[in-house]
């Protein structure tokens, strides 16, 4: 499987909906739809980290040096996103999602 940006549609082409590991990439799948997905072998997974909502769209992009100047932030907003796009943070602002 090869994983690939369309650039006409601005998403992530072929990304598995299940955490995966490769020797060229990690995915992990979280149980909202969100996706992480990370290239670099195995030891060195982290190169450029994606946040990718369901249909493949990227929420928000790193690539390494940005952690080694800021990882703080950039972790924060990863985590963040991990959440969900932002229709869940507006939900949860209306009170429409519960947070537990």
């Amino acid at each position: 499987m090869s994983i690939r940006f369309n650039e006409k549609t601005e998403t992530w082409e072929n990304v598995p909906r299940e955490t995966t590991v490769t020797d060229a990439w990690t995915v992990l799948a979280l149980d909202n739809g969100v996706r992480i997905l990370s290239f670099g072998d195995r030891r060195k997974a982290g190169a450029d980290v994606h946040v990718l909502e369901g249909s493949g769209k990227s929420l928000a992009s790193w690539h390494n040096e940005e952690w080694r100047e800021a990882p703080e932030e950039v972790m924060g907003a990863l985590l963040r996103l991990a959440a969900g796009p932002i229709g869940y943070r507006r939900g949860i602002d209306r009170g429409e999602i519960e947070i537990k």
